[in-house]
């Protein structure tokens, strides 16, 4: 049997066991452990290693096992957490430089006051908030703190974005395709004959 924690986004190995096992076994009453990749991954972009996190309901003071932990829905974090990487997407394509402010509020982005940017927020249904700069250099004052788990990543480029995936699939076959369609994220689609032909 093999026993294996269940991950946000989990790694290959992770993946292998779950193809290849006879007997496969999820451990949930173990004690939750924070940073670790229970609630989070890392993606590697064009700007480097970026980190992303699902919000949760812990208790620093109390011990709690791992099928107790809620994710936290006090804001629309799932909608705003795929939505708002379109628009990061769409202000790097228009030149803009973007702050990736890492497990602050989920993963807000930040940028300067941009009336284009505010309009496609509201068309795209991102959640956002105006602030002044004096707030914004506190705001960043407070999570680059070495002891806080929270940091801010600079975007300066937009990269391009190739997705593997069969030519004759169904939308609702790839979740990497949904998931970039739904974030309004452009994206090459190959798969082997670009492959084979050098096409990346």
């Amino acid at each position: 049997m093999t026993i294996i924690h269940p991950t946000y986004f989990p790694n290959i190995e992770h993946f292998n066991h779950l193809l290849n096992s006879k007997s496969l076994c999820f451990e949930i009453n173990d004690f939750y452990q924070k940073q670790t990749h229970r609630n989070r991954t890392s993606i590697y972009g064009s700007n480097g290693k970026l980190n992303l996190v699902i919000p949760v309901k812990y208790s620093y003071k109390n011990k709690e096992k791992l099928k107790d932990i809620k994710i936290c829905n006090d804001t629309e974090w799932q909608k705003n957490h795929l939505k708002s990487y379109g628009i990061a997407f769409y202000a790097l394509e228009s030149k803009l430089e973007v702050d990736w402010l890492l497990n602050y509020r989920g993963g807000s982005f930040a940028l300067k006051l941009n009336d284009d940017i505010l309009k496609e927020c509201k068309v795209r249904g991102v959640t956002f908030e105006i602030i002044a700069d004096i707030q914004y250099n506190k705001i960043v004052a407070d999570i680059t703190k070495p002891e806080i788990n929270q940091d801010v990543m600079k975007l300066e480029k937009a990269p391009k974005i190739a997705v593997y995936s069969p030519k004759n699939k169904q939308p609702w076959d790839d979740a990497v395709t949904l998931v970039m369609t739904y974030a309004e994220i452009p994206y090459d689609v190959v798969y082997d004959e670009e492959i084979m032909r050098e096409g990346l």
